[in-house]
């Protein structure tokens, strides 16, 4: 059924009432507003000045009034003052043009004054507002280029608080870029230089931006930190603007740690807390603009809360249209005006309510109409591109692509990749949805080439949690994949050939899948650390198999990749959540040394290595190296059994992120000596290993070794030794954990915990120095966090931060006693010249299994070998 034509942005279009939006669309779920705070405006005024008191108190007109009068009797120094005020009130009345004629005269006025300290101490002043002007705007490229002119002029006279101003406004638009990591940088650095400063207005400003931010890089709770820190400055001032965004802040950080805590015994505490700091907000602020926002977010949190009643709701609803109403029409307002258009469609999917279509898309058009009237193009962007998702869920497919094609366009001139890859991603689901697949793949590829620029920030794009990296980029990689891996016919060569996949999208799948677990661990380790060498996956190990394993959601996508061989590709039906459902309940079974492992363990088997069974015979292969997805990862692919034998029994093993994270050098062609490092005693908590005596004197036994055990295991002392004289290998035999938060893998010392990122500088100290790298790292008695899919990217992610061409490692603590006799076997194989690190792990396992007190794979299986096997 077609509704009533609407007229949007000279195009006629209509939405028929059509099914709600897919959770695929690029953009969902949605966000709360973010924080109010923009680059900070300062005025000038060449005496106490009535005018300075009426905008400070938000009564913009008011100042304007005042200080047009003042002109007239003004001399040129002044007149400039006061049209650079003006234009500073005029920008938040959302005046984009008179303000731009304002601060031009300001700027015209100045040029003509005689060169001093006073005129530049202006020019800078006039630089910060035309910043402040092109970021409402969303011209970003331009406002960083003016906070730029500002800092440059406020150094060039000494005036430092100047030159900190225009450094957090930089810092605020590279935020607002995207570039979440550089933003946060530079505010530490700015942090630390205002600590030698008097408490000011700015140094809570800049507390409250490092919150901001913090919640992607280092979670809430140090966000919560931050933003205390910001309070107490601010309430010693009485700064009663500073504290009301600090309050708004803090009520959005603490009801996102409601939403992730629902139903636990803090639920109503942190929704009272939450609601007393926007209260808090709403009490210290008149400014509507931030009201607003409150409200806003009020509501997209409490439509969140299913005991929210009808009543309760309509209420809500109605202070956000009043907000609204009262707002200016600025920058902000237009982006709060798209991020409710969304909160409400969510709302109304959750409880059922057919949701309003035109009610929808007239709100973003007036969004839209809004952008364009002020030049805004990023908020322009935003608003098309949403607008085109309702559209295709509407099944207005061709007005979807038109509309997504529009907002791609304004996305390219403004070169704003962190929008350019969504309605990227968006072409391509839309012409996927036409049919047109050649296209599409064009358009996923370039959205998976913008996420290439935004590596080091993709745990942050929009999202409430660090993990938002799971909602908004890994879905391009799996759909991008899907796509390439739909069986097609071939129409070219033989039309009545059955339909296959071609090689070019097997190489593009199998590049895509590599691409994902390194953005997987710039994600993980929040930085654009991993450096990538450009190795052929066909060009390394003539007798190895590499076997990618893709999990899409109605089948398993196995590759098997061999040099001087196409891929050979197969297709098993089976779902993925099935697939992950069996390899949680091997783990259990395995872990805990239950019985009933072989049941999943052999389907397993099944659907991974028997659909390759005869081209592995066929090509002769002897090593077997997984590129592992999801679950899967957790799994000890030597435990996979076909019924008669395990996969061990057959194949060395190893696994690896990708194959261009780690370097493939043989360890036969070094001498071998090592770094061992091991702790025995009970400290800290954590439970003796009395083994570990014996496991490092027979690993003394193989290899010339420098030894540091119990109280001489501090991490200074092993920090010395390795950048004096690093080793090949380097062994710790201690307690420790790999999760998938970076913050909590660690291993212990005698006297503390050394964490990821301290160990991956501590293992780079001497071999940077030499040029060299840690051929294995070992951990024998760590383990990976149980039911933490994502755990072995701290344990890859160690190895590629450190430098570690292999990293041998547990999967889960097993016996100390079984940890001796695997290690002594090990370094015995790895003593002979010619036995890989992979093969030496197979014998070394074998011999295990033969042990009849260790033959179940609790005590073997968990030891896995990843990245570089030979």
């Amino acid at each position: 059924m077609q509704l009533t034509p609407l007229l949007l942005l000279s195009l006629s279009l209509s939405l028929p009432i059509g099914p709600a939006l897919s959770r695929d669309s690029p953009l969902a779920p949605t966000s709360p507003v973010p924080t109010s705070s923009t680059p900070a405006l300062t005025l000038s005024s060449p005496s106490p000045d009535r005018g300075l008191g009426l905008y400070q108190a938000g009564q913009y007109r008011p100042a304007i009034d005042h200080w047009q009068q003042q002109l007239s009797n003004a001399y040129p120094r002044d007149q400039a003052s006061l049209h650079l005020n003006i234009g500073h009130a005029q920008i938040q009345l959302g005046l984009w043009q008179a303000a731009a004629a304002s601060l031009n005269t300001s700027q015209t006025l100045l040029q003509a004054l005689p060169p001093g300290p006073d005129r530049t101490f202006l020019q800078a002043r006039t630089h910060q507002g035309q910043g402040h002007l092109a970021y409402a705007q969303g011209h970003l490229e331009q406002a960083q280029t003016d906070f730029a002119n500002a800092t440059q002029a406020y150094r060039s006279i000494g005036d430092l608080p100047g030159q900190y101003q225009s450094q957090l406004n930089h810092a605020k638009v590279l935020h607002s870029q995207g570039y979440t990591l550089q933003a946060e940088q530079q505010l530490e650095d700015l942090a630390q230089g205002l600590g030698n400063q008097a408490p000011s207005g700015l140094t809570a400003e800049t507390w409250r931006e490092l919150g901001n931010l913090r919640q992607f890089t280092q979670g809430l709770e140090q966000a919560q930190a931050d933003l205390a820190k910001s309070w107490a400055i601010a309430s010693q001032l009485q700064d009663s603007p500073q504290l009301a965004l600090t309050a708004f802040d803090q009520g959005n950080l603490l009801y996102k740690q409601w939403l992730q805590d629902y139903g636990s015994n803090q639920t109503e505490s942190l929704q009272t807390k939450a609601e007393a700091a926007y209260k808090q907000a709403l009490t210290h602020s008149h400014d509507p603009g931030l009201h607003l926002q409150v409200w806003v977010n009020r509501w997209y949190f409490q439509s969140r809360n299913p005991r929210l009643t009808d009543s309760e709701a309509a209420d809500l609803r109605q202070s956000v249209e009043a907000a609204f109403a009262a707002a200016p029409r600025d920058r902000a307002s237009l982006r709060a005006r798209i991020s409710d258009t969304l909160s409400l469609l969510d709302w109304q999917q959750a409880h059922r309510i057919e949701p309003n279509f035109p009610d929808l898309a007239q709100r973003l058009a007036e969004a839209i109409t809004g952008a364009r009237q002020l030049q805004d193009k990023a908020t322009e962007s935003y608003g098309l591109g949403h607008l085109a998702t309702l559209y295709r869920q509407t099944q207005d497919l061709d007005t979807a692509l038109n509309l997504t094609q529009q907002a791609l366009t304004l996305a390219q001139t403004l070169n704003a990749t962190e929008i350019l890859y969504r309605w990227q991603w968006q072409q391509g689901q839309i012409l996927q949805d036409l049919g047109q697949l050649p296209e599409a793949e064009k358009a996923y590829e370039a959205a998976i080439a913008s996420l290439e620029l935004l590596r080091a920030d993709l745990a942050s794009l929009q999202g409430e949690t660090r993990f938002s990296f799971r909602e908004e980029v890994e879905p391009v990689y799996r759909e991008y994949m899907r796509l390439l891996l739909t069986r097609r016919p071939d129409v070219a060569s033989s039309p009545d050939k059955p339909a296959t996949v071609s090689q070019n999208n097997l190489i593009g799948a199998r590049k895509a899948i590599e691409s994902l677990q390194l953005a997987e661990l710039v994600n993980f380790f929040q930085a654009n650390c991993v450096s990538v060498q450009e190795v052929a996956a066909d060009q390394i190990d003539p007798k190895a198999g590499i076997i990618y394993t893709i999990l899409l959601e109605d089948r398993l996508e196995i590759l098997l990749s061999q040099p001087n061989q196409e891929i050979y590709h197969a297709s098993v039906p089976v779902q993925s959540l099935r697939v992950e459902h069996v390899a949680q309940d091997m783990i259990l079974r395995l872990r805990t040394s239950m019985s009933g492992f072989q049941k999943p363990s052999q389907a397993l088997y099944d659907w991974l290595i028997r659909p390759l069974e005869a081209t592995l015979s066929e090509r002769d292969i002897e090593r077997l190296v997984f590129v592992l997805d999801g679950s899967l990862r957790n799994i000890p692919m030597a435990v996979l059994h076909d019924g008669e034998q395990y996969l061990l029994e057959q194949y060395a093993i190893a696994v690896t992120p990708g194959l261009q994270l780690f370097e493939p050098t043989p360890l036969s062609d070094q001498v071998l000596t090592a770094s061992l490092v091991g702790l025995s005693e009970a400290r800290q908590g954590f439970t003796s290993l009395p083994n570990v005596a014996l496991e490092i004197a027979a690993i003394e036994k193989e290899l010339p070794a420098t030894i540091f055990f119990n109280e001489d295991f501090q991490e200074s002392v092993v920090a010395q030794q390795i950048i004096e004289k690093p080793t090949p290998i380097v062994h710790f035999a201690t307690h420790g954990q790999f999760s998938s938060k970076a913050e909590d893998n660690f291993i212990l010392t005698w006297d503390d915990k050394i964490n990821i990122e301290e160990l991956s500088q501590l293992l780079q100290g001497g071999f940077r120095k030499e040029g060299q790298a840690i051929e294995l790292l070992v951990f024998s008695a760590c383990e990976t966090a149980a039911g933490d899919d994502r755990a072995v990217l701290g344990l890859a992610g160690l190895a590629v931060r450190s430098g570690a061409r292999s990293t041998l490692a547990t999967l889960w603590q097993v016996s100390d006693q079984g940890t001796a006799v695997f290690m002594a076997e090990l370094y015995q194989q790895l003593a002979q010249r010619g036995v890989s690190k992979a093969e030496a792990v197979r014998r070394a396992q074998l011999a295990m299994i033969q042990d009849h007190g260790l033959t179940h794979p609790f005590y073997w299986a968990p030891f896995i070998l990843v990245g570089n096997w030979l």
